[in-house]
């Protein structure tokens, strides 16, 4: 009896063990990814534009750079394949252009209170594929990784008009779609942390065909 107890007991605790040991390999698969990246305003052109001296020329406001915030949360299905999802947030912020006016009052400037906003929400899929295990046998031993990237994605955006006292919702622009191809370098600190950069060319908010971004890669 007690051997028989015995065995009963040493099964279980091994069948536990095996459990545990597929569970953790389980979660080891889950990918997270906390990055930075940057979009780009639109740039206004007013063509042929006449100061009040009788000049003429065009004036370009807009293209600058505005952060750009997302979460990824992928999952290995191989060694070298992964596949997930991303969102991500970014407020765009175009300051007003001031012009002199007809009489020569005024300079040319940008205003600090007044300017036009959007609210920009990216959501999407994607897919990674590790390069270095084509050339290294033990590349998942490596504390680089050389990966390519590809993802599609659409764009949820409001627009604003604000001032120094007030903010007024003015649209809802179409959805956009974006999708774009890349390559992505990483550097592992410890199996569970690690930095990276990507460079991705595609078709991307704002009619940019690029696109960088960088941050902290966490894995289980």
């Amino acid at each position: 009896m007690k051997k028989t107890i015995a065995t009963l007991l040493a099964a279980l605790f091994a069948s536990l063990n095996v459990f545990s040991q597929t569970e953790k390999s389980f979660l080891s698969r889950f990918e997270f990814d906390l990055s930075v990246g940057a979009v780009q305003s639109n740039k206004f052109t007013i063509y042929d534009f006449k100061d009040f001296r009788g000049n003429v020329y065009d004036i370009t406001m807009g293209g600058g750079l505005n952060p750009k915030y997302r979460f990824d949360l992928g999952f290995a299905v191989t060694s070298s394949l992964s596949v997930g999802a991303y969102i991500a947030s970014s407020e765009i912020r175009v300051n007003e252009l001031i012009l002199p006016d007809s009489l020569g009052n005024g300079s040319y400037g940008y205003s600090n209170g007044s300017a036009s906003s959007i609210n920009a929400t990216f959501y999407g899929l994607s897919a990674k594929y590790q390069l270095l295990p084509l050339v290294f046998k033990q590349a998942n031993k490596m504390r680089f990784q050389l990966y390519t990237i590809a993802q599609i994605g659409n764009v949820s955006s409001w627009q604003w008009d604000i001032d120094s006292e007030h903010i007024y919702e003015q649209i809802k622009n179409p959805l956009f779609t974006e999708y774009s191809i890349g390559l992505g370098l990483g550097y592992k600190f410890s199996k569970h942390w690690g930095i990276f950069a990507e460079y991705n060319y595609g078709h991307f908010f704002n009619d940019n065909s690029s696109h960088l971004r960088g941050g902290l890669m966490i894995r289980l």
